[in-house]
């Protein structure tokens, strides 16, 4: 299946991964190379805030431990352990009365990870209304926080729903750089 496309500058820049593909990468499917795919950089940015996307930022933010002891392939285990990542947002193009994922995904994050909401007022106006057992009034429990993706991220690991924001350009040559996220939050 081939994955929608940003439409943005920089889209093609190594680094940006089509979730199937990222995907195919670390279950070993023989299409991808073992190489090809490089974690790097303390923050990671998924687009969307569906079950794929968490299942994507458990794995980011897990213990490198904790994945040897699946069926996963050995190149991806490998690389996850040499992995930096700190901080992954998921970037919600609609608010969280859109968000995809189902309770299950987010109540089985490991351990040790804050799972926060980035504070804006659409997004608290959103969770205020949410409709019972939908994602929305999941999220609604969780803390808000002011999410500035021009800084470092905070010590620790954790997980940051960012809603109605997308990314507007993707900058770098040989790896991704930065991004542009059009919205409250930045580069």
């Amino acid at each position: 299946r081939k994955d929608r496309e940003l439409g943005v500058p920089g889209e093609q820049t190594p680094g940006v991964l089509a979730g199937p593909d990222f995907v195919g990468w670390y279950n070993g499917a023989p299409q991808f190379a073992a190489d090809s795919v490089q974690i790097r950089g303390d923050r990671v940015v998924i687009v969307g805030n569906g079950n794929v996307a968490l299942d994507l930022a458990r794995l980011l933010l897990s213990d490198a431990g904790e994945l040897a002891r699946t069926d996963m392939a050995d190149h991806a285990i490998g690389e996850f352990a040499k992995a930096q990542v700190r901080e992954v947002v998921l970037l919600g193009r609609r608010g969280p009365d859109a968000a995809a994922f189902t309770r299950p995904e987010l109540l089985t994050m490991p351990a040790g990870i804050d799972v926060v909401v980035a504070r804006d007022e659409k997004t608290e106006a959103q969770l205020a209304t949410a409709e019972p057992d939908s994602p929305a009034e999941l999220l609604a429990t969780l803390p808000l926080v002011d999410a500035d993706l021009a800084v470092a991220p905070p010590a620790g690991r954790r997980l940051v729903f960012a809603f109605s924001r997308t990314v507007s350009e993707v900058f770098g040559a040989e790896q991704v750089t930065g991004i542009e996220v059009v919205g409250r939050a930045r580069r």
